[in-house]
């Protein structure tokens, strides 16, 4: 358990990566085509519409978990970023906010930071036997990371109870973020399980695991979009999102071992540009309506 996991690397095909990116790209769009459907159908009253966007939303992440067997995941985290673009752009026709000059500059360093993030990142293919892959749990590393994400999503939780009403609406999505990098992280391990051959037992109880963190996720997802403007609700989504299924795929699958020394600096300034592109988003107290 000490040893770092055995593994074999190969470079991946570009038709691979760029699959893997495409699928990456579709469940950004199914994701926010999905919450503001939701948001649309409620202002209206729509029990189908709300069904539909309900659908969408939980099913972008079959989409997610299919990608990941194309590309490593801190390749594709990046691209999650995209459902905040596309929701800039359906929010103002289907809900009359409006789009104001932060809301392009945060678009712009999204851009960036995923341009930078991509042209940075690891594509090669690493291949692991079953019993390599049950190691990858046992690093200290990623049991740091949960321990993290543990305490962020606990005390995100105790705001919640004892801040006024509506004071803390952000900490949904946070919470929401956090979930969904536990779920495309337990999705890519079972991916990486059924590669390997695992034990049906092994299979069944991390696929269960799957479905639990995404419902969570998506009903934390909710509650906030129910409170508050998807223009503040979905870039804090994004942001926790995006940093979580990055660095936990990153220290989970030691895909940052493989990284020069130039792409452990600018992998990390991309992340930043992306985070702090959505975080501008973040900062909208109110939402605005067209006149």
């Amino acid at each position: 358990m000490g040893t770092p996991p055995l593994r074999t690397i190969a470079p991946r095909s570009g038709q691979s990566t760029a699959i893997g990116i495409a699928l990456a790209c579709v469940a950004s769009a199914m994701n926010a085509g999905g919450m503001n459907l939701q948001r649309w159908a409620g202002a209206r009253g729509s029990t189908v519409l709300n069904l539909v966007g309900v659908g969408l939303s939980a099913s972008c992440g079959l989409v997610d978990m299919a990608s990941f067997a194309f590309a490593p995941q801190s390749l594709l985290a990046p691209f999650g970023a995209l459902t905040l673009i596309i929701n800039l752009l359906l929010a103002a026709p289907l809900h009359g906010d409006a789009v104001r000059r932060e809301d392009l500059l945060s678009t712009a360093l999204v851009f960036a930071g995923v341009a930078v993030c991509l042209s940075n990142s690891s594509t090669d293919d690493i291949s692991r036997t079953y019993d390599n892959l049950l190691e990858l749990c046992g690093r200290k590393p990623f049991h740091a990371w949960v321990a993290f994400l543990v305490c962020g999503i606990a005390l995100a939780a105790c705001r919640l109870l004892t801040a006024p009403a509506g004071s803390a609406v952000a900490c949904y999505p946070l919470m929401s973020g956090c979930l969904g990098g536990f779920t495309a992280l337990s999705a890519k391990y079972l991916g990486e399980l059924g590669k390997a051959g695992a034990p049906w037992e092994v299979m069944a109880m991390v696929g269960t695991c799957v479905p639990l963190f995404a419902v969570s996720q998506l009903t934390l997802l909710n509650a906030g979009l129910a409170r508050a403007s998807s223009l503040l609700i979905v870039p804090v989504f994004v942001a926790a999102f995006v940093t979580c299924n990055a660095i936990g795929g990153g220290i989970f699958f030691d895909e940052f071992a493989a990284f020069s020394p130039m792409q452990q600096r600018l992998y990390p300034l991309g992340l930043a540009l992306l985070v702090g592109g959505v975080l501008i988003l973040a900062g909208r107290k109110e939402p605005e309506k067209d006149a």
